[in-house]
């Protein structure tokens, strides 16, 4: 009996270890395929492509460049500004002497020339403009008249008494108001003598600056 359990006991070792043997085959053959994928990297599949620059696409098209912004419109300057301010009045004390009223001259209004000025010709008192005497004066060439308004003559009669200098070149220069009847005679008189023409003074044989007054009268309505 104990030779029959020997002989059933060892096949029956035989038989395990031979199961056990298959066993460990077959999972050898499943795990190697997955570890083999494991092991093994991926690699990336590029497909490569003949390029030809004939039938490359357009580039695209630039940006529009921007418009220019329009530039802001000058606006023009403001007209200047010109203060009516009066004519300055001289020192009837220093000049009353020296208005020297001559023959009248036509025109709207009635014009009365000095021909000389010789009480200007002494100090700084008496000479406001300081040019001293000439050896000849200024000769009137062109005097027009004041224009005389319907406003003017409503006001009229009146006078104006005016002193001025005659340059180098016969134009009148620095017309100022001595005395008047009334200041709305002032402007149109001194617009007037600024229009006048002379020969100049002569002093040693040169041209000269010289001193003129003159009286201008407006008349009154009728």
């Amino acid at each position: 009996m104990e030779a029959i359990g020997r002989i059933l006991l060892g096949g029956f070792q035989r038989i395990a270890a031979l199961a056990l043997a298959l066993a460990f085959t077959l999972g050898l053959f499943l795990v190697l395929p997955l570890i083999q994928s494991l092991a093994k990297s991926p690699t990336d599949m590029v497909q490569l492509s003949e390029w030809d620059p004939n039938n490359a696409p357009p580039p695209p098209p630039p940006p529009p460049e921007p418009e220019p912004e329009p530039e802001p419109e000058e606006e023009p300057p403001p007209p200047p500004e010109f203060d009516e301010a009066p004519p300055p009045m001289l020192d009837l004390a220093a000049m009353s002497s020296a208005l020297d009223i001559g023959a009248g001259l036509g025109g709207y209004g009635s014009i009365a020339m000095g021909a000389r000025l010789d009480a200007l010709s002494g100090g700084d008192a008496d000479d406001p403009f300081g040019l001293g005497a000439l050896d000849q004066e200024p000769r009137a060439t062109h005097q027009p008249g004041p224009s005389l308004t319907a406003k003017l003559r409503k006001r009229g009669p009146g006078q104006v008494r005016l002193i001025f200098i005659v340059d180098e070149r016969g134009r009148v220069e620095s017309p100022t108001v001595v005395s008047s009847s009334d200041p709305i005679f002032d402007r149109p008189a001194i617009d007037a003598v600024k229009k006048w023409k002379f020969e100049p003074g002569m002093r040693g044989g040169a041209p000269a600056q010289g001193r003129q007054s003159v009286t201008i009268s407006f008349p009154g309505e009728k």
